[in-house]
Formats: C-alpha cells, structure tokens, sequence
C-alpha cells in the first residue's frame, strides 16, 4: 500500500457514513486499484474496515464481529459509532504497509 492510500476522507466522513480515499494495493504481485466510497456504519457498534480482495474488483467493506480473513483482505481502520456518528477512529494502515494479498 501506498502513503495516503485508502486514506480517511474527511469531506464524505458525516454521521454513521465513513468516507475513504481511492488507493492502491499488491494483490498477486500486480497493483491493483480500489475506488473512493463510503461506508453506512452501525449506531453503537466498533467496527474493522477493510480491503476485501475476494471481490472483483476489491471492494472496502466493514466487518462488526471477528477480524476479515487475513488471507484476502487488509484491514484499514477501527471505527467506533455512539448512536448517531462516528466517535473514534484508528488508523491501522500502517501494520499493513508492504503487504501482498495472495488472493
């Protein structure tokens, strides 16, 4: 992954949505892009977002219980909601720098 890759976006981070920036991530050896979006988070919930790469194209998706399969995604931020926005999140990109996903 690249610096600032799949970054917050603080422009389209409102309420329960989380926005994030487009980027680029080894998946197989080839670079491979994954668009700008955003999420609908749960109210009063923590959450994992991640890259999953099973998709096609790999898409970023959101998971409230247990950890993604490392072997096909990359987990990107650890977002925490009360019962009407976003209260905290935790960039977690950097554990990740480097990374090849097999899948």
């Amino acid at each position: 992954m690249f610096r600032d890759s799949l970054a917050q976006d603080t422009g389209t981070t409102t309420g329960l949505t989380f926005g994030y920036q487009a980027g680029r991530v080894l998946k197989a050896g080839t670079l491979t892009a994954v668009s700008a979006g955003t999420l609908a988070l749960p109210a009063s919930s923590e959450s994992l977002v991640y890259v999953d790469f099973s998709a096609t194209p790999p898409i970023v998706d959101d998971a409230l219980t247990g950890v993604p399969a490392l072997e096909t995604s990359i987990v990107l931020f650890r977002v925490t909601t009360d019962g009407t926005s976003i209260t905290e999140v935790i960039d977690l990109r950097n554990w990740t720098m480097g990374r090849t996903v097999a899948a």
